[in-house]
């Protein structure tokens, strides 16, 4: 999604107020610290609503938990 926008980790940390390295840690799956104002504002700019972000997310994280099975 964040590609699709053509932003860079860092500019898409900018605009939700993250650092780059939090943006690469929910892309990687980590979204155990996720806020729900942070997962507002990161939904707010793919312009989906927040329940159908956080869905993406976790889908996500269980394909990347899935692949670790598969190895």
């Amino acid at each position: 999604m964040r590609m699709e926008k053509g932003l860079t980790q860092k500019q898409l940390g900018k605009r939700v107020g993250v650092t780059q390295q939090y943006i690469s840690e929910i892309e990687n799956g980590n979204i155990d610290g996720l806020t729900i104002g942070k997962a507002k504002r990161l939904a707010k700019v793919f312009n989906v609503c927040e329940l159908q972000f956080i869905a993406m997310l976790l889908e996500h994280k269980c394909d990347k938990s899935c692949d670790l099975w598969e190895v």
